[in-house]
């Protein structure tokens, strides 16, 4: 009745509406007529269902939930009675209820006047709820650390909670009432998925996305937007501001934990192939570490014997002792490059991943570029000359692991680029621009295409054979860099070279959660000059 009333208030503006109240032998009748707008003949068959509204352009003036009547029709027939609705366009609407009398229509083991428990309550959604106080969501407050978190965020108590029943059993559950609301618990909370509608007070669906999807620490997040309006343009909307998925009302609840599922599992597959793909890069840098190391050792192992040698001929008699000395200092000096050489590489593994430093601390950069230069130049067979300027010499806050991931994947791509050339030049150039640090890396090699350039930092995109790259390299340096609250960028010419640019805030990112954690870790200003002999 209330809703039945209510609708017909809402709907009759300036006319009249009657309420009937009247039985026949077995049967209860009661009619709300209103001489409003009427519902056009193509919506009486689905006005009734969930979440949908005639579409009739006057009566969609009047915002609602589209929950209303499936209430009636729900409640209605939950007593073994029928509600129908007849309608004329300009004349207005009838909606008539028919109730059975008595109780012979009640399943007797079930016919129970008692007052419910507070357990089977808390069992049941109230459809008849106004206002988010009324609404408890303190019976969604059991959290299981095991399970995944979703914000769900919408302004209707009503469909928040049908929303909240689907999946409490499943995930651990957080809500917002509007966009900004949602958008602060996201920024705090950082939930495996969120559930937005799209029609808000303060921040609506589409601005929160588009908000969201901008903000590096959150726009991995998989978003699915929740909405009324069934139309592709809205659709097309919510994707193009970077929902990941989207959800009409009505809505089925399969669907609903299937969509999340999956959003969720995607999202998981993804980070752990990121996460394999920094594996294997590094199992590749320390493959090709291993190899230069053993050279060397077997270097300096061939210089000792060769000693031993002269000096058994020494001792017979077969080599003068002056020419035997003359021959031994040689293979000293040979000696000893070797393992100097070798205490470089493994000093400069030991700077390029750093264990037990993690988050954001002041770093001397300039010691993360030598080593991977270091690093890069032992891995690779080709020839390469680096020049080196650097202009910074203040501290940067910064993870130092993940920058020197970064360095080495552009190291790395630049030294491929040059196909087996001998003339490979790389230019590494530091400076302070405005309050960022910036680290120019520059190569002469073969360029990159201008047709391709927008797409090198996308997910899985790659130039390279099969089996010889992920197309995850650049995009993981992308990730990082905006991580720290930077940006990363390139400029190239085909035949002549390409030039990475990356600037990240020398201060650290404004939302760094490390910020109280700060050392200042002791480091040696003074950078020792490294030449690169030719490979073994």
């Amino acid at each position: 009745l209330n809703n039945l009333v209510g609708n017909a208030m809402k709907f009759t503006k300036g006319g009249e509406i009657e309420i009937v109240l009247n039985k026949t032998d077995s049967q209860c009748l009661i009619q709300v007529k209103d001489t409003g707008p009427g519902i056009p003949k193509e919506d009486l068959e689905i006005i009734f269902d969930p979440f949908t509204q005639a579409s009739n352009n006057m009566l969609r003036e009047v915002q609602g939930t589209g929950l209303g009547l499936a209430m009636v029709k729900d409640f209605v027939e939950k007593h073994g009675g029928t509600v129908k609705a007849e309608s004329e366009l300009g004349k207005g609407s009838t909606f008539t209820v028919t109730l059975p009398l008595g109780d012979a229509h009640v399943d007797k083991a079930k016919l129970d006047t008692a007052e419910l428990s507070e357990g089977e309550l808390d069992t049941r959604i109230n459809l008849g709820l106004r206002s988010f106080d009324d609404l408890d969501l303190t019976m969604f407050s059991d959290r299981d650390p095991s399970r995944s978190t979703l914000l769900l965020i919408e302004d209707n108590p009503q469909v928040l909670q049908a929303l909240a029943y689907v999946l409490k059993d499943h995930y651990n559950l957080y809500f917002a009432k509007d966009g900004q609301d949602g958008l602060e618990m996201a920024q705090n909370l950082r939930p495996n998925l969120i559930v937005s509608d799209i029609m808000m007070p303060r921040m609506n669906g589409y601005d929160l996305v588009k908000t969201v999807k901008a903000d590096p620490d959150l726009k991995m997040i998989p978003f699915i937007l929740l909405t009324s309006k069934a139309d592709i343009e809205s659709k097309l909307r919510g994707l193009d501001e970077g929902a990941d998925e989207y959800l009409s009302k009505p809505f089925n609840n399969q669907e609903v934990l299937t969509r999340v599922r999956n959003l969720i599992l995607k999202r998981k597959a993804e980070i752990e192939f990121i996460h394999a793909e920094k594996l294997v890069s590094l199992g590749q840098v320390a493959a090709g570490v291993a190899h230069e190391i053993n050279n060397h050792i077997y270097y300096t192992k061939g210089s000792v014997e060769r000693m031993r040698d002269v000096f058994d001929l020494i001792k017979k008699g077969d080599l003068s002792l002056e020419k035997g000395m003359e021959i031994m200092d040689d293979s000293i000096s040979m000696a000893q490059r070797g393992s100097e050489r070798v205490c470089h590489i493994t000093q400069n593994m030991k700077l390029f991943v750093r264990p037990g430093i993690e988050g954001f601390h002041p770093n001397d950069i300039r010691e993360g570029i030598e080593a991977v230069l270091t690093i890069a130049h032992a891995n690779r067979n080709a020839k390469v000359v680096f020049h080196k300027q650097y202009d910074l010499e203040k501290l940067v806050v910064c993870n130092i692991n993940q920058i020197n991931q970064v360095f080495m994947n552009l190291i790395l791509n630049a030294i491929d680029s040059f196909e087996g050339r001998e003339n490979g030049e790389i230019q590494v150039h530091t400076y302070e621009d405005q309050g960022a640090a910036t680290i120019i890396i520059k190569d002469n090699g073969s360029g990159i295409p201008e047709a391709i350039r927008p797409r090198i930092f996308d997910p899985y995109f790659t130039t390279k054979d099969v089996g010889k790259g992920t197309g995850l390299g650049l995009h993981i340096c992308r990730e990082i860099i905006r991580e720290h609250g930077g940006m990363i960028t390139v400029e190239s010419i085909v035949g002549e070279g390409s030039a990475f640019t990356i600037k990240v805030p020398m201060a650290g990112p404004k939302n760094n959660a490390d910020e109280k954690k700060f050392t200042h870790l002791a480091v040696d200003q003074r950078l020792t000059k490294v030449t690169y002999p030719a490979r073994m």
